[in-house]
């Protein structure tokens, strides 16, 4: 991630902390940014197949999110007050198949905190963050362009 695209969205401290790094599965990531050993930033990224759709899947809790809308990221992108979720198609091989197969990156981020305190600021903030990391963390994660 860009440190100018992040920025915005941690609340004033001295400290940042990732060490909640998780690869719960391989088709699965997560992160949790903390600030003074607050929770600040949650990252989560998921291979799922195509016929899963992340905003249905996520639907609750992006309505909790706060008024969620259309963003333009990635394929396909769902804006809240404190959360987006975007996707892109990717290949991706899981390790007990023989072959790659068509599937979706979710990147989904949820800013833990009200920082910036004005929701525009903070929507406009996720957006550029989710631009930023997207295409490393999909890559990171071991899916190919399709």
């Amino acid at each position: 991630m860009t440190p100018s695209s992040l920025e915005p969205l941690l609340p004033p401290g001295e400290e940042i902390d990732d060490e909640e790094k998780l690869e719960l599965r391989e088709y699965q990531q997560r992160c949790s940014l903390k600030v003074d050993g607050l929770e600040a930033l949650r990252i989560r990224g998921d291979v799922i197949t195509t016929d899963m759709h992340p905003f249905e899947v996520e639907r609750r809790r992006l309505e909790n999110s706060g008024n969620p809308s259309p963003a333009h990221v990635g394929q396909a992108g769902r804006i809240a007050d404190d959360q987006i979720i975007t996707y892109v198609p990717c290949t991706f091989q899981l390790s007990s198949e023989k072959k790659p197969a068509e599937r979706r990156y979710v990147l989904d981020l949820y800013a833990a905190t009200d920082t910036p305190e004005n929701v525009d600021e903070r929507r406009e903030a996720l957006v550029e963050l989710a631009k930023s990391l997207l295409p490393k963390a999909k890559k990171e994660m071991g899916c190919s362009k399709t």
